[in-house]
């Protein structure tokens, strides 16, 4: 679509209905490099929406933020230009990718095609991570050492790794309460600990 005009587009594009031609669509912006105003990432929901068909981007950055961000977008594909090094001579170099960073372009557009694949919504994600909850989550604790029939107040609890403990959440319930044993400021409070 570099150089076309949505009308350029429309008459290529119904002559493709026509002849029953499977067609796609790349977003393509005629400057050489393009810089990030010119990418046109927009064009590619448009372009879906207008034409019902598989939309890309036809990167000319001389970089993989482009590709990675279209792919993030959901393009069905990327077009780029390759050189072996951006030190070599030619009309497009400078719009171009080594070979490295398209190894980087296809692992990147690949990880993100997968994530936009997953189905699953949040609490199917927060429940396959419960037992990191509890190892990064945090639990009430003791700012110091304190001996049983203590009186907690809010100022004597901090809170600690990890979250198996009492949760922060029910401070309330413990705030006012005695100490029924001795306890050492490194171990975190559970409800036995308190009456």
């Amino acid at each position: 679509s570099g150089m076309s005009s949505i009308s350029d587009l429309d008459e290529v594009i119904n002559l493709a209905l026509k002849k029953s031609t499977p067609f796609g669509i790349f977003q393509c912006s005629s400057s050489y490099p393009s810089p990030p105003e010119l990418w046109g990432l927009r064009e590619l929901s448009k372009f879906r929406e207008r034409y019902h068909c598989p939309v890309g981007l036809s990167d000319h950055s001389g970089g993989i933020y482009a590709g990675l961000a279209a792919a993030a977008l959901g393009a069905d594909f990327i077009e780029v230009h390759v050189t072996f090094d951006k030190q070599m001579f030619g009309p497009d170099v400078s719009s171009s990718i080594t070979i490295g960073e398209l190894k980087q372009l296809v692992k990147g557009s690949s990880s993100i095609r997968l994530s936009l694949n997953n189905k699953d919504d949040k609490d199917q994600l927060v429940s396959n991570t419960k037992s990191l909850k509890n190892a990064f989550g945090r639990s009430l604790a003791l700012t110091e050492g304190l001996p049983s029939g203590t009186k907690l107040t809010k100022e004597q609890i901090t809170l600690k790794k990890p979250g198996t403990g009492i949760q922060y959440e029910e401070i309330d319930k413990v705030i006012g309460r005695f100490l029924k044993v001795d306890k050492d400021e490194s171990h975190l409070l559970r409800w036995d600990d308190i009456e």
